[in-house]
């Protein structure tokens, strides 16, 4: 009777030592688990970001809303130096219809100064090229949203009404945010830090001509320490901030902060 009693105590040891290694083995599985989704969801960002920068490139402004920013949540958000378009109405208005009437500037003026006529969607003398670099990437401990920032190098043309060029060369920051939808990673609000757009060439003068807002509706004024225009005494501004390891979305850590409804008036610092 003894030596069963002793070897059902062997047993149950056995057994609670098993259990102690599978409770250790789920928690290894789980913990490398969590690890791929984190370096998977980091991928996804990192694309997300990058297919944006190349569908401006290309000029496939809607294509690129449509198939990289989120579509389940209206609160999507394109900001670029003051001025936030709120909602997805405001942001295709802005994104699609702005760069649209550039290409159709650029195709008049070939027309006209060089005979050269261009169909469209094409915009003769309307070129962007963003060069990005420096990524650092918090995802939610949740999943459900992340955070990045990025430094990029930008060069920007287009025609003028004489027929001549205004090519500027632009030091730039990015602060994107980005929305889980369905397994995937989307472009959800998107902000352009410019710290510097200069011509290239020797005129003191901005780069673009005319560039007057085509529309009111969803437009707001956002935070930002000093303005684009470069100047002999310009700082250096610290901003966008390094997103740090979060878990849950808070409104306050967003790289857009609104001020007030409507575009920005005058030069100064916010």
């Amino acid at each position: 009777m003894s030596d069963m009693l002793e070897k059902l105590r062997e047993w149950t040891a056995e057994a609670e030592k098993l259990e102690a290694a599978n409770e250790r083995f789920a928690q290894e599985v789980a913990e490398i688990e969590k690890a791929a989704a984190q370096a998977d969801a980091y991928r996804q960002v990192v694309n997300a970001q990058a297919s944006h920068n190349w569908g401006y490139y290309q000029h496939l402004h809607k294509d690129e809303l449509d198939q990289y920013w989120a579509q389940t949540v209206d609160n999507i958000v394109y900001a670029h130096g003051r001025e936030a378009f709120y909602g997805r109405e405001s942001t295709y208005q802005y994104y699609i219809e702005t760069p649209k009437k550039m290409c159709a500037n650029g195709r008049a003026n070939a027309l006209k100064n060089y005979g050269l006529q261009v169909d469209p969607p094409d915009g003769p003398g309307y070129r962007v090229h963003n060069v990005i670099s420096s990524p650092v990437v918090e995802i939610a401990g949740n999943g459900q949203t992340a955070q990045g920032i990025w430094m990029a190098h930008t060069f920007m043309s287009q025609m003028n009404s004489d027929g001549s060029a205004s090519p500027s060369f632009g030091l730039a920051k990015y602060g994107d945010e980005f929305y889980q939808e369905n397994g995937t990673w989307k472009m959800w609000h998107r902000r352009d830090y410019v710290d510097s757009m200069l011509p290239c060439n020797i005129l003191d003068t901005l780069p673009f001509e005319n560039n007057v807002p085509l529309f009111q509706e969803g437009v707001k004024t956002i935070a930002q320490m000093g303005d684009m225009i470069y100047k002999p005494y310009s700082c250096t501004y610290r901003e966008p901030k390094i997103p740090q390891p979060y878990d849950t979305w808070d409104p306050a850590q967003s790289y857009i902060q609104i001020i007030k409804d409507g575009y920005a008036e005058g030069g100064d610092d916010v």
